[in-house]
């Protein structure tokens, strides 16, 4: 049977009743930001709560963390009152588009971990909770960026991440809401391999974009040093000696 409970350094995460469990995409992405001088951060479709926490942890904001599945936000919720910032954390049982209807503050920093798996009926039927939990039609990627480009403060940042495909086409959905990509980070599982998924950061201001890559393991399965450098204050690496990573 699966391990109920993930552990990082400094909370843990119940992962009995979400449909989304733990996984390299949420880790990646909240091991990548730099969230020090934010404020105010939105979380859309929380899940665990993996990004609330991770966030939380490398910052002082205030966040809200929306999950419209009732069994994922009360999972969330008791994996938030379990953690040392469960006085800056708010979960709220609530959609993206059902938020937007009585909220109109702002946030400087966005982090969503979107859905992206096709709406067919025939993939409805044939899909487990995990998949049926990313799929699009929950949020489709207009009314994500919508709600992004509502709630995003003109000089914030929103952050996610996609397969590489789906995230050239939200990258070209983005323009028609105002939204530019500014950053995007190619994920690498090793040097050889091709990008599986991506990490874009939007904004309201358009700026040359910047690229990068991020490599996660090397040729014999550790982690490399940039993966572990952003990593380790959160994930429990063993048997790893830094100094003798690439």
């Amino acid at each position: 049977m699966r391990e109920s409970v993930f552990r990082f350094k400094e909370f843990a995460l119940r992962q009995r009743d979400s449909a989304q469990k733990v996984g390299t995409d949420s880790t990646v992405l909240g091991s990548w930001i730099d969230c020090s001088g934010a404020e105010c951060i939105l979380d859309i479709g929380t899940g665990t709560g993996i990004l609330a926490l991770m966030l939380a942890q490398k910052s002082e904001a205030g966040i809200v963390a929306l999950e419209p599945e009732p069994l994922a936000a009360k999972e969330a919720f008791f994996n938030v009152q379990q953690s040392p910032w469960n006085s800056r954390i708010q979960v709220l049982q609530q959609s993206l588009q059902d938020y937007l209807q009585s909220s109109s503050g702002s946030f400087d920093l966005i982090v969503c971990n979107p859905p992206y798996y096709p709406d067919s009926a025939h993939y409805q039927m044939n899909a487990g909770s995990r998949q049926q939990a990313r799929q699009t039609s929950t949020l489709p990627f207009d009314e994500l960026l919508r709600g992004i480009s509502h709630v995003l403060h003109p000089h914030g940042n929103a952050w996610l991440v996609l397969p590489v495909r789906e995230a050239k086409v939200l990258e070209e959905m983005a323009l028609q809401v105002g939204l530019h990509v500014n950053t995007q980070v190619e994920i690498l599982h090793m040097k050889d391999s091709s990008p599986k998924r991506m990490l874009l950061c939007l904004g309201k201001i358009a700026r040359v974009c910047r690229k990068e890559q991020l490599i996660l393991y090397t040729d014999n399965q550790m982690p490399t040093s940039a993966f572990y450098g952003i990593s380790k204050d959160f994930l429990l690496w063993k048997q790893v000696d830094a100094s003798k990573l690439d």
